[in-house]
């Protein structure tokens, strides 16, 4: 632990807990590792404090405050926030900064499906139509049909399907 000069007393005395280098008691310039420097809001006192623990989709920023993730990212780094996992319907894309650097980021999956099957946005992917059904946007809401069959709706024109 480190120590500071106390002029009145002319004597050295100890920094608070956890603290290497100070000035005065609570006014820490550095912290033993795994703590981080926490000041006052007037900036004129510091001492050395666990660091926060973030949810996993937020990130310890340098100022030891914790962030949300970008958009579409399920947990990103400490730091600059670079994700590391994407949320389900999103991919793992990297971009290069001007100063060289990488950002690690998400874009959302662009699925397009085939004839006869419509897009499951809860889970980002292609599910079939009903039988007989060519276009649909659900499972039970059917807007062409195969040939041979015709449309038929519930009475409350919610739901269709090919007979």
């Amino acid at each position: 632990m480190g120590q500071y000069l106390d002029e009145q007393f002319n004597e050295c005395r100890p920094c608070a807990d956890g603290c290497m280098d100070c000035s005065a008691n609570h006014l820490c310039f550095e912290c033993i590792s795994g703590l981080v420097l926490q000041w006052t809001d007037d900036q004129t006192e510091a001492w050395c404090v666990e660091p926060p623990t973030c949810l996993q989709n937020e990130y310890l920023a340098a100022d030891n405050v914790c962030y949300p993730c970008d958009y579409g990212c399920a947990q990103c780094f400490d730091g600059d926030g670079s994700c590391e996992f994407c949320e389900q319907g999103f991919e793992l894309m990297t971009e290069t900064m001007t100063d060289g650097s990488t950002y690690v980021f998400c874009q959302e999956t662009i699925v397009t499906c085939e004839v006869g099957q419509f897009l499951d946005e809860q889970f980002n992917e292609c599910r079939p139509c009903a039988d007989g059904c060519m276009d649909c946007s659900a499972n039970h809401l059917c807007f062409e049909c195969n040939a041979g069959l015709v449309l038929q709706w519930t009475d409350d024109q919610t739901e269709a399907w090919c007979v």
